[in-house]
């Protein structure tokens, strides 16, 4: 009895220590991987603003960092020069706040992994025009990488975005002057709003509805606002 109960202390012994050594090697690899993603996320450009600066760090902690880059192609589709320039704007389900009018690049959809073709189906899908008869894709103004907090998944995520100069009904002479009114008939179920400079620099419209902190960050980026 007196070998049974040292066999079976030993085993117990043995598997304690195990554990152990499989705890530590994980816990290795853990902090490799996450030096590892720090290390390859360190040249985006870090969008630390209100609301998301908190969250984000959050994020970081407990390591709901991704490594992989989702691709979205943005349009830049403004009206007016100066104090009175103003950008088209629409409202995102998902974020809960006005974002610029674009998405994903989605090969399943046909994009065939070009930032054109994305912005193209994205103006014709969430405004509900024709291309190239009621709106033309211009050039491409500039890409941008970046990682930001995803709220709606609770992540750092990687993002790559090519933002460019779309035209809306270019060959017809429209009145420019009450911008609003034109965007309350480009839907397809959404809201569309002409915000100022004024208000995406507060992330809030006039009407009290919050502007998404990535559209301030690409038009500083483009030179359109303030920095």
């Amino acid at each position: 009895m007196g070998l049974a109960i040292k066999v079976q202390q030993h085993r117990h012994t043995a598997n304690v220590i195990e554990t152990l050594r499989i705890q530590l090697v994980r816990s290795i690899f853990h902090l490799r991987g996450q030096f590892a993603r720090n290390n390859l996320l360190q040249p985006q450009t870090e969008l630390l603003t209100e609301p998301y600066k908190q969250l984000e760090t959050t994020a970081r902690v407990n390591a709901r960092i991704v490594s992989s880059t989702q691709r979205s192609s943005f349009a830049l589709i403004a009206t007016g020069e100066g104090p009175n320039r103003q950008y088209l704007l629409q409202w995102n389900g998902n974020w809960k706040m006005f974002n610029l009018v674009g998405g994903k690049l989605d090969n399943l959809k046909g994009d065939e992994n070009s930032f054109r073709r994305t912005i193209q189906r994205e103006v014709a899908e969430e405004l509900g025009l024709t291309c190239p008869s009621e709106f033309l894709v211009g050039k491409e103004i500039a890409q941008l990488r970046m990682r930001q907090f995803s709220q709606r998944e609770q992540i750092v995520k990687n993002y790559h975005f090519a933002i460019f100069e779309v035209a809306i009904f270019p060959d017809l002479p429209l009145d420019w002057k009450m911008p609003h009114y034109f965007a309350r008939w480009l839907s397809t179920g959404r809201e569309n709003v002409f915000v100022s400079r004024a208000e995406i620099e507060n992330l809030c419209t006039v009407s009290g509805k919050p502007i998404s902190a990535t559209t301030r960050h690409i038009l500083r980026e483009l030179g359109e606002l303030r920095t």
